[in-house]
């Protein structure tokens, strides 16, 4: 699994456990459901901005918005630490 996969996999897990479907979450935040499925599947990324929008929508806390963030901003700059 490659690092935009990891990422699109964990907003996969946190949208279905907020029970939101595809298009839903697509409305929420002004997109397309198409951009989200290409997201899930680590054919695309979303920005910091929408992805703390996203995080917050599913209300998570600062620090955990923050945490998770950190971890998209090291997959976006191409660093790994420890992963394939």
């Amino acid at each position: 699994m490659n690092q935009f996969q990891f990422y699109g996999v964990g907003l996969k897990v946190l949208r279905i456990i907020q029970g939101y479907k595809t298009k839903q979450l697509a409305e929420k935040l002004g997109c397309t459901g198409a951009l989200i499925s290409m997201i899930e599947s680590g054919r695309h990324t979303m920005s910091i901005r929408d992805t703390r929008m996203t995080l917050t929508l599913f209300g998570m806390n600062e620090d955990e918005a923050r945490q998770f963030v950190e971890i998209i901003e090291t997959v976006k700059g191409g660093r790994n630490h420890g992963g394939k």
